[in-house]
């Protein structure tokens, strides 16, 4: 749990607030609820705060945040929770012949 010197000034969360909605306004009024909602989740996430430290500290525009997919904006553990579902499904869809290097062919 960070001190109180470490927490971030509310105006610089205002200011961020303020530019993210601008930066979502600038991105169309057809993904702004989606965009809206996806922001919230991940900004609001226990488990990322990497994501709301590089937007206050200014590493990440909110020009650029608005742009990022969801799985562009994840944590690290649930990017890495990701590659593990995605490896293990295909391992299932790989034969276990082609893991021994062979062939198997039946057009003959």
């Amino acid at each position: 749990i960070p001190t109180a010197d470490e927490l971030p000034s509310w105006d610089s969360i205002s200011k961020a607030a303020g530019a993210l909605e601008e930066a979502l306004v600038e991105l169309g009024s057809r993904s702004y609820g989606s965009k809206c909602r996806q922001l919230l989740f991940n900004l609001a996430d226990p488990k990322n705060p990497t994501l709301r430290a590089r937007l206050l500290a200014g590493e990440i525009t909110p020009q650029s945040l608005v742009r990022l997919s969801g799985r562009e904006m994840a944590g690290t553990e649930l990017q890495s929770q990701r590659l593990a579902w995605k490896e293990c499904a295909l391992q299932r869809v790989v034969r276990p012949d082609w893991r021994a290097g062979g062939v198997v062919c039946d057009l003959y």
